[in-house]
Protein backbone atom coordinates (compact mmCIF):
# COMPACT_ATOMS: atom_id res chain seq x y z
CA UNK A 1 0.00 0.00 0.00
CA UNK A 2 2.68 2.36 0.60
CA UNK A 3 4.51 2.20 -2.43
CA UNK A 4 1.54 2.73 -4.49
CA UNK A 5 0.97 5.70 -2.51
CA UNK A 6 4.59 6.88 -2.87
CA UNK A 7 3.71 6.81 -6.88
CA UNK A 8 0.39 8.30 -6.96
CA UNK A 9 2.29 11.20 -5.10
CA UNK A 10 5.11 11.46 -7.42
CA UNK A 11 2.65 11.11 -10.30
CA UNK A 12 0.51 14.16 -8.70
CA UNK A 13 3.81 16.78 -7.97
CA UNK A 14 5.74 16.07 -11.29
CA UNK A 15 4.68 18.86 -13.80
CA UNK A 16 5.52 18.27 -17.33
CA UNK A 17 4.63 21.85 -18.96
CA UNK A 18 3.60 21.93 -22.37
CA UNK A 19 4.53 25.28 -24.21
CA UNK A 20 3.21 24.85 -28.17
CA UNK A 21 1.20 27.73 -28.90
CA UNK A 22 0.06 25.32 -32.04
CA UNK A 23 -2.08 23.61 -29.72
CA UNK A 24 -4.17 26.37 -28.07
CA UNK A 25 -7.42 26.74 -29.89
CA UNK A 26 -7.64 29.02 -32.82
CA UNK A 27 -10.79 30.96 -31.41
CA UNK A 28 -9.23 32.02 -28.36
CA UNK A 29 -6.20 33.69 -29.53
CA UNK A 30 -8.11 35.39 -32.34
CA UNK A 31 -7.28 39.05 -31.74
CA UNK A 32 -6.06 38.45 -28.28
CA UNK A 33 -2.46 40.14 -27.95
CA UNK A 34 -2.03 37.37 -25.25
CA UNK A 35 -3.06 34.58 -23.56
CA UNK A 36 -2.32 33.55 -19.77
CA UNK A 37 -2.10 29.71 -19.91
CA UNK A 38 -2.04 28.91 -16.21
CA UNK A 39 -1.00 31.10 -12.56
CA UNK A 40 -1.10 28.62 -9.64
CA UNK A 41 -1.10 29.98 -6.41
CA UNK A 42 -0.32 27.40 -3.28
CA UNK A 43 -0.55 28.82 -0.02
CA UNK A 44 0.97 26.59 3.04
CA UNK A 45 0.16 28.17 6.35
CA UNK A 46 3.12 26.77 8.62
CA UNK A 47 2.34 28.30 11.87
CA UNK A 48 0.32 30.95 12.99
CA UNK A 49 3.11 32.96 12.53
CA UNK A 50 4.90 31.79 9.43
CA UNK A 51 3.10 31.68 5.65
CA UNK A 52 4.84 30.39 2.74
CA UNK A 53 3.06 31.12 -0.88
CA UNK A 54 4.56 29.62 -4.36
CA UNK A 55 3.44 31.13 -7.85
CA UNK A 56 3.99 29.58 -11.30
CA UNK A 57 2.29 31.13 -14.23
CA UNK A 58 2.96 30.87 -18.25
CA UNK A 59 1.76 33.67 -20.48
CA UNK A 60 1.97 33.82 -24.35
CA UNK A 61 2.88 37.00 -25.47
CA UNK A 62 1.86 37.50 -29.32
CA UNK A 63 2.60 40.57 -30.09
CA UNK A 64 3.67 44.31 -29.16
CA UNK A 65 0.45 45.12 -27.63
CA UNK A 66 0.53 42.21 -25.48
CA UNK A 67 4.37 42.85 -23.81
CA UNK A 68 2.56 44.15 -20.75
CA UNK A 69 2.71 41.07 -19.84
CA UNK A 70 7.14 40.94 -20.13
CA UNK A 71 7.20 41.52 -16.46
CA UNK A 72 7.44 39.31 -13.81
CA UNK A 73 7.46 41.37 -10.67
CA UNK A 74 7.73 39.61 -6.86
CA UNK A 75 6.95 42.35 -4.16
CA UNK A 76 8.68 41.99 -0.72
CA UNK A 77 9.59 43.36 2.60
CA UNK A 78 10.91 43.31 5.79
CA UNK A 79 8.55 41.16 7.36
CA UNK A 80 8.49 38.85 3.63
CA UNK A 81 11.65 36.61 2.13
CA UNK A 82 11.73 35.37 -1.32
CA UNK A 83 13.06 32.41 -0.97
CA UNK A 84 13.36 31.23 -4.75
CA UNK A 85 12.49 32.96 -7.89
CA UNK A 86 13.03 31.74 -11.34
CA UNK A 87 11.67 33.03 -14.67
CA UNK A 88 12.11 30.83 -18.27
CA UNK A 89 11.67 32.13 -21.92
CA UNK A 90 10.31 29.86 -24.44
CA UNK A 91 9.80 30.15 -27.84
CA UNK A 92 6.67 29.51 -30.36
CA UNK A 93 7.53 25.50 -30.69
CA UNK A 94 8.28 25.49 -26.53
CA UNK A 95 11.84 25.56 -26.64
CA UNK A 96 13.39 27.06 -24.20
CA UNK A 97 15.60 30.25 -25.15
CA UNK A 98 16.45 31.67 -22.15
CA UNK A 99 17.18 30.70 -18.42
CA UNK A 100 17.14 34.29 -16.47
CA UNK A 101 19.84 34.58 -14.12
CA UNK A 102 19.16 36.39 -10.44
CA UNK A 103 21.40 38.96 -11.12
CA UNK A 104 19.02 39.49 -14.53
CA UNK A 105 16.33 40.94 -12.01
CA UNK A 106 16.11 44.58 -10.59
CA UNK A 107 15.54 45.10 -6.90
CA UNK A 108 14.30 48.37 -7.10
CA UNK A 109 11.90 50.38 -4.48
CA UNK A 110 7.91 50.26 -4.79
CA UNK A 111 7.41 53.72 -3.22
CA UNK A 112 8.33 57.18 -5.45
CA UNK A 113 11.21 59.85 -4.12
CA UNK A 114 8.20 61.54 -2.38
CA UNK A 115 8.10 59.28 0.59
CA UNK A 116 10.28 59.80 3.45
CA UNK A 117 10.45 55.99 4.78
CA UNK A 118 9.10 52.85 2.83
CA UNK A 119 10.52 49.45 2.98
CA UNK A 120 8.54 47.90 0.48
CA UNK A 121 10.50 46.70 -2.99
CA UNK A 122 9.86 44.51 -6.01
CA UNK A 123 12.55 42.66 -7.33
CA UNK A 124 11.66 42.60 -11.19
CA UNK A 125 12.81 41.37 -14.59
CA UNK A 126 11.57 42.81 -17.72
CA UNK A 127 11.94 40.96 -21.30
CA UNK A 128 13.37 42.46 -24.10
CA UNK A 129 11.91 40.05 -26.85
CA UNK A 130 13.55 39.31 -29.83
CA UNK A 131 10.73 38.12 -32.04
CA UNK A 132 7.46 37.49 -31.50
CA UNK A 133 5.47 34.99 -30.12
CA UNK A 134 7.36 33.94 -26.73
CA UNK A 135 6.18 32.57 -23.74
CA UNK A 136 7.42 33.73 -20.39
CA UNK A 137 7.00 31.02 -17.60
CA UNK A 138 7.99 32.24 -13.94
CA UNK A 139 7.90 30.13 -10.90
CA UNK A 140 8.78 32.03 -7.16
CA UNK A 141 8.22 31.13 -3.67
CA UNK A 142 7.52 34.09 -0.90
CA UNK A 143 7.76 33.44 3.13
CA UNK A 144 6.31 35.89 4.88
CA UNK A 145 5.17 36.46 8.77
CA UNK A 146 2.41 38.66 7.69
CA UNK A 147 -0.52 35.45 8.16
CA UNK A 148 -3.59 37.62 7.92
CA UNK A 149 -3.57 38.28 4.43
CA UNK A 150 -3.77 35.50 1.34
CA UNK A 151 -2.00 36.86 -1.76
CA UNK A 152 -5.18 37.92 -4.11
CA UNK A 153 -6.26 36.26 -7.69
CA UNK A 154 -6.66 38.89 -10.94
CA UNK A 155 -8.77 36.43 -13.56
CA UNK A 156 -8.55 39.38 -16.16
CA UNK A 157 -5.46 41.59 -16.23
CA UNK A 158 -5.92 43.61 -19.36
CA UNK A 159 -7.89 44.60 -22.11
CA UNK A 160 -7.58 41.34 -25.43
CA UNK A 161 -5.83 39.41 -22.43
CA UNK A 162 -7.24 35.98 -22.41
CA UNK A 163 -7.20 33.11 -20.67
CA UNK A 164 -6.65 29.69 -20.90
CA UNK A 165 -6.21 26.15 -19.20
CA UNK A 166 -5.50 23.25 -20.96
Amino acid sequence: MGIISLFFISITYSQDYNFKISEIPEELITDANSVILFEDIAVDIKSQKLMSFTVKSAIIVYNKLGDGNKYVVVNYDNNTKIKNVQTIIYDAFGNERKKVKRKEYKDVSQVDGGTLYADNRMLYYEHVPISYPYIIFSKYEIETVNTGFVPGWQPIRSYLTVSYTH
